[in-house]
């Protein structure tokens, strides 16, 4: 699938979005740009390999400056793949395999890519980045967990994992925290699997295991919620005081319905970085805040200078035939997108009706709007 987004002259997608001195979220690439091959075998002792990398050295060199230069409170990774440790091996018992072959079917996550997850948490502490808050699509179904490297201890030995010194009444080594949203219609696990198993894996995910394994062992500690059957979305709410996570479920995604119900809803406090459970949904608002407005240069002196230099190779007659140049100076002067006062500056630029300008940058894909 392909959604369409503002992509940068240099063609990566990776970057910042800033709301103000609430929140600074980082979209990242973590399928094309930098990203090593996968290893699906999870005891493969390359999978360990310090120089293995999800992000690529240019992107992973950019997030640290940025999450080390943000003032914002917030600091929100926009994440495609589950980045918490999510171990899964014992489900071995539903699915007659070895425990290593279970695991080794869930590498196309951050638990892939172990080392630089590693080297990324180091940095996070190292630098006391405040309020970090993975959101992170994919998996289609519903989770939240607190972000901790050390509820397991993967790094030093491959699987089997061992629990080690989170603990999850209290939050002791999380630095931030994760939301993993559901799927709108995609299958989940009832669907790919059975109700039945869905509900098992969703039980045993979070409660201890049985014997044979070590008495008081949970699988996924830091994993406060999960939801492997229901479909719908998460709603973030952030203020400065804290960050909440409400998911809402659909009724049927089998016939058209307006039907939903909230399922569950976690949050965290600025500055003590671990979910509470939520006893309720944040209200919704009956109306939508009025955006900041957007400061827009329409065409700097220096492109007001290029936009002359291209005028002078038209006719006069045929001045109007320079739009199509005029919107790629504007597009990329304005992070790759063109504003509407964008059009309608270069519309009086030219002496030509607003709606022919709008028709030529929507009709060319080479224009973002």
């Amino acid at each position: 699938e392909w959604m369409p987004i503002r992509e940068k002259s240099d063609s990566s997608i990776y970057r910042k979005i800033t709301y103000g001195k609430t929140a600074d979220l980082f979209m990242l690439d973590t399928r094309i740009i930098g990203r090593d091959p996968q290893i699906n075998d999870v005891t493969d002792t390359a999978l360990y390999s310090l120089n293995r990398t999800i992000l690529g050295n240019d992107q992973k060199s950019w997030l640290k400056k940025e999450l080390t230069a943000s003032n914002a409170k917030w600091k929100l990774l926009g994440n495609q793949v589950i980045f918490s440790e999510f171990n899964i091996g014992w489900a071995s018992m539903l699915l007659n395999q070895q425990p290593e072959q279970v695991e080794s079917q869930f590498l196309d996550i951050w638990d892939g890519y172990p080392a630089e997850r590693q080297e990324l948490f180091n940095f996070i502490k190292k630098n006391k980045i405040s309020n970090p808050v993975v959101l992170t699509g994919d998996f289609h179904c519903a989770m939240a967990f607190d972000l901790t490297d050390s509820a397991t201890q993967t790094q030093s030995t491959p699987y089997p994992y061992k629990p080690w010194s989170y603990d999850p009444k209290t939050g002791n080594t999380s630095v931030g925290v994760e939301f993993v949203s559901p799927s709108i219609s995609s299958s989940n696990f009832d669907e790919s699997a059975s109700p039945t198993v869905a509900a098992f894996l969703e039980n045993q995910l979070v409660s201890e295991l049985p014997s044979p394994s070590p008495s008081g062992y949970i699988p996924n500690p830091h994993m406060k919620y999960v939801n492997l059957r229901q479909h719908g979305y998460i709603l973030v709410d952030i203020n400065n005081d804290t960050l909440q996570g409400d998911f809402y479920f659909t009724e049927s995604i089998m016939n058209a319905t307006l039907n939903e119900s909230w399922g569950n809803g976690f949050y965290t406090i600025n500055g003590s970085p671990f979910l509470r459970q939520a006893k309720s949904a944040v209200p919704l608002r009956n109306a939508q805040d009025i955006p900041a407005p957007r400061f827009i240069n329409l065409l700097s002196s220096e492109n007001l200078k290029k936009a002359e230099e291209i005028l002078k190779k038209y006719p006069e007659k045929n001045k109007k035939s320079a739009v199509m140049p005029l919107l790629y100076l504007a597009q990329r002067q304005n992070d790759n997108w063109i504003p509407l006062a964008a059009m309608k500056y270069i519309a009086n630029y030219l002496a030509m009706p607003y709606i022919s300008v709008y028709e030529v940058a929507t009709f060319y894909t080479m224009y973002n709007l």
